[in-house]
């Protein structure tokens, strides 16, 4: 598993590279909002742990920008209610 975290207006995006059975590697997303409560927990606002309904990626590396494509797109479609 490979796992990146980027930020895209103040909110993560937790992008993982999943290991695809047969070879090559899926695509897994997840945005988190809010300051926290007081145990360090963020509420997640969005998932895809399927992402491109399954397209596997041949490197690492591509299903990892895939993913964080799709968090940032996510962010600004819900814009209005991540607010």
């Amino acid at each position: 598993m490979h796992l990146a975290e980027r930020v895209e207006g103040g909110l993560p995006i937790y992008a993982a590279a999943l290991q695809a059975p047969g070879g090559g590697f899926l695509g897994a997303v997840g945005v988190r909002k809010g300051s926290g409560t007081p145990d360090g927990q963020r509420k997640e606002v969005f998932r895809d742990e399927c992402l491109d309904d399954g397209a596997v990626w041949n490197c690492p590396d591509e299903a990892l920008d895939f993913a964080v494509q799709v968090g940032r797109a996510a962010i600004r479609a819900q814009g209005v209610l991540l607010g």
